[in-house]
This record gives C-alpha cells, sequence and structure tokens, in this order.
C-alpha cells in the first residue's frame, strides 16, 4: 500500500512512498515511474528496510527525505536515484518529516515522542524536543517558528524554535492524525472520528469544528497550498473533499467531494492548486483497520482550476 505522497514544487513530478519499502517518482505528464528501492528485513541495502512512512522533497527539487517504521531517515538525489546519507537517532517508528523551507534544516517527529532538528549539511540532529505524552503521528512547517505537531494524546503543539517555546492546543479529539497549515494565523487539524478542526494559532481551542467531514470514516490525510484558501482531505470512504477556507466566516465549507476509490494515504496539490493528486491504497497509513478489496494501488489525478474541471482525469 501507498502511505504517503508529495508533490514536487514544479509539479511535474510527485513523489510516494510505500509498505514494500520503495519510493515511487511519478511523471504527471507521462504516467512513467521510477523506483528507489528498498528490502524488508535486509540490512546490508541502503534503501529502507520497512514501511516508508513520510517522504518530502526540497524546493528545488534536487534531494528527497524518507522516513519510515526501520526508525531511520533517507537523503536521496532525486535525479539519478542515488541514496546519499542515512540519519539515525529516532528510537523507534519515524512518521513524519519536514524540509524547512528557509534554512538548511528539517524536522522529524516519532513513536518515540520526540521532534528532531537536523542539519542537512552537516548530517546531524542539533536538538531534540520533547513535549508530546504519546506517539507523534503528523507534522505540518512553514518556518522554524511555525511547526505543528499532533499526536495520539489528543493535543497539538506550535514549537517556535527560535525563542526555544511552545504553545500547546487543546483538541476535543483524542487521537490527531493529520495536520495541514494554511498561513501564519491558521490551521486545521483532523481526527480518526472524521472530525475536521479549525484553529487560530492564537487560540487554544478550536474556532471551528465540522463533525462527519467524511460521516464516520477515518481521514487519513489532509493538504494544502502555504496562504491559499483551498483545503482537502482523504478518507476510507472512496471520496476526497474539497474545502474553502474563509478567514472573515472564521469558517471551512465543503466545495466539491471527488470520487476516489480506495484509502487516500497521501494528497498533494500542484503550487498552482490545478492539480490535485491522490494516493490509492488498500489499507491506512499505520495500519490495516480498514482493508479495502479491490482497489487500484496507484496515484489519480484531478483538474482543479474550475469546477467543470473538477473530475475524475487520469490514474497510474
Amino acid at each position: 500500500s501507498i502511505t504517503c505522497l508529495k508533490m514536487e514544487n514544479n509539479s511535474k513530478y510527485c513523489f510516494t512512498g510505500s509498505k514494500d519499502c520503495s519510493i515511487i517518482k511519478w511523471d504527471l505528464s507521462t504516467g512513467e515511474r521510477e523506483t528507489f528501492r528498498g528490502d524488508k528485513g535486509k540490512d546490508n541495502i541502503r534503501g529502507h528496510t520497512d514501511h516508508v512512512l513520510a517522504i518530502d522533497v526540497s524546493l528545488d527539487g534536487k534531494y528527497l527525505l524518507s522516513a519510515g517504521k526501520d526508525k531511520t531517515i533517507k537523503l536521496w538525489d532525486v535525479h539519478n536515484h542515488k541514496h546519499l546519507f542515512t540519519f539515525s537517532g529516532h528510537e523507534d517508528i519515524v512518521t513524519g518529516i519536514k524540509i524547512d523551507p528557509e534554512k538548511n534544516l528539517f524536522y522529524s517527529i516519532s513513536y518515540d515522542k520526540s521532534l528532531k532538528v537536523w542539519d542537512l549539511s552537516k548530517g546531524e540532529c542539533i536538538d531534540t524536543l520533547h513535549g508530546h505524552s504519546g506517539e507523534e503521528l503528523c507534522i505540518s512547517a512553514q518556518s522554524s517558528d511555525n511547526v505543528l505537531t499532533g499526536g495520539n494524546d489528543g493535543h497539538i503543539l506550535l514549537w517556535k524554535l527560535k525563542d526555544e517555546a511552545k504553545l500547546q492546543y487543546n483538541s476535543s479529539q483524542k487521537v490527531i492524525d493529520c495536520l495541514q497549515i494554511i498561513n501564519s494565523k491558521y490551521f486545521v487539524s483532523a481526527a480518526d472520528n472524521s472530525t475536521i478542526e479549525l484553529w487560530n494559532a492564537k487560540k487554544k481551542s478550536p474556532i471551528f469544528t465540522l463533525p462527519w467531514a467524511h460521516e464516520s470514516n477515518y481521514v487519513c490525510s489532509l493538504t494544502g497550498i502555504a496562504n491559499r484558501d483551498v483545503i482537502a482531505s482523504g478518507s476510507t470512504d472512496n471520496f476526497v473533499n474539497i474545502y474553502k477556507f474563509s478567514e472573515e466566516e472564521q469558517e471551512i465549507h465543503l466545495t466539491d467531494k471527488l470520487l476516489v476509490n480506495g484509502s487516500i494515504n497521501g494528497l498533494g496539490f500542484s503550487e498552482d492548486c490545478s492539480i490535485l493528486a491522490c494516493a490509492n491504497s488498500v489499507d491506512q497509513r499505520l495500519g490495516r483497520w480498514i482493508t479495502r478489496t479491490s482497489v487500484y494501488i496507484g496515484i489519480t489525478l484531478f483538474h482543479c482550476k474550475t469546477a467543470e474541471q473538477q473530475r475524475n482525469d487520469s490514474s497510474y
């Protein structure tokens, strides 16, 4: 099953990670694919030896980071698929990674309840931070002063690394599975009970709650583009929901539902929001609580410039 998806900044390619230990680079214009290989249980290879659970791509598209169940983070050369370096330090499964768009840093979270800050050029961990009382499951970041983490303790933490400070937000949900920053003031979270919450970064409680966003189905993924008002959520209900954020109304509104077969473990918009890529899977990223049959494992693309174009365009 595909566990995660990342759209490249120029929207020519997207990348997916999988439970088969591999990463695939997809050409969105041709459907051609190239594989960064791993091998389950074999420690003598350079790729991953267990499920790949998170990926991110540098702004210039030259480098890719991947992380997963083998407790490691791998740095890859995107163009020749060459493994460059392995970052080690987490004591348990690595569930999320984000590259800082402004600095030569990246951030990682883990079941070991830590947030680690890494120096990409030096290949070393420069800080380890603790704040969650449970396993950390999701991360979203815009800068070193805007790093969000969530987990199965029901809390969301905003880390301001420059000031060595953190803020805690109290969700009504027991588990925070997905996070997406909208801009420096607002973000959204999703829980396994199909609830999506909208937050103002200055308030400790959600300002808007959308219950049953996917009826009673598990929300597997959230995505958006920084400083834009479009958000998407994926689930196990065969639909991707599209929302519009209204700062004036302090709400998010459902604007469309896109039919996609399977559990949608990853979503990614192109930079101009004209393309939405969806990762189709048979089960969830971190487990097999709901397993789908007759699901094509791959990616589905939607053109989203206009309402007329928001229809299933192609699957690879």
